[in-house]
């Protein structure tokens, strides 16, 4: 993790309760997003792209770091690779489509993996054992890689060879971008990359 307990807090207990927390975050946030979601009238196309803005956020938070950097750019361009070859070898249609059944047995595996990779390590490594090198050395740059294979991911449905060319996103993601090398500030810069893009959809390059 990036963050380190107080000196008076025990790590194994600190993490634990960081683990707790962001899964409680999470699962009230999406409840609280569908409720909500019945009551939006208005025309909400291209507000998908603030799960973009925040990946792209956490991965500049996570390259700021010079240790981090090789493996974000490795992230990023692994990911970008597997989905060209995806794209070549299976058509543009089917790439990265899956059927129901799929995606229930993906999403099912990634829950089961998330969960046990998330608190796993209070079993294996308590506050008495010292951790593995390997095993620090992965937690301080997979995050990164992690990110990069993410933004890539929200961009898969961009066809650059079709108007407009990935034009509102690139220019999206420079907003995002540059107001948070700037201010520093995760809200503001998702809000404002995510506003700059709804109406460019909407209103620009409708």
């Amino acid at each position: 993790s990036s963050v380190e307990p107080p000196e008076d807090v025990p790590r194994k207990d600190f993490y634990l309760a960081v683990s707790l927390l962001n899964y409680g975050y999470w699962a009230a946030g999406s409840v609280l997003g569908a409720v909500a979601g019945r009551f939006i009238t208005f025309d909400t196309t291209g507000l998908d792209f603030a799960l973009t803005g925040l990946f792209v956020v956490l991965f500049i938070e996570q390259v700021k770091n010079p240790q981090n950097r090789m493996s974000g750019v490795i992230g990023l361009v692994c990911s970008a690779a597997a989905l060209a070859a995806d794209r070549i070898t299976v058509g543009e249609e089917e790439a990265m489509t899956l059927t129901t059944t799929q995606a229930l047995v993906i999403a099912g595996a990634v829950t089961l993996g998330t969960i046990i990779t998330r608190f796993l390590p209070f079993l294996l490594f308590p506050d008495n054992k010292p951790i593995p090198k390997v095993v620090e050395y992965l937690g301080r740059t997979l995050p990164a890689a992690m990110m990069g294979l993410l933004v890539v991911y929200c961009l898969r449905n961009v066809d650059i060879a079709a108007a407009p060319h990935g034009l509102p996103e690139l220019i999206a993601l420079a907003v995002v971008t540059a107001l948070h090398l700037w201010k520093r500030n995760v809200l503001q810069s998702i809000g404002a990359g995510t506003v700059v893009y709804m109406l460019l959809v909407q209103l620009v390059f409708a």
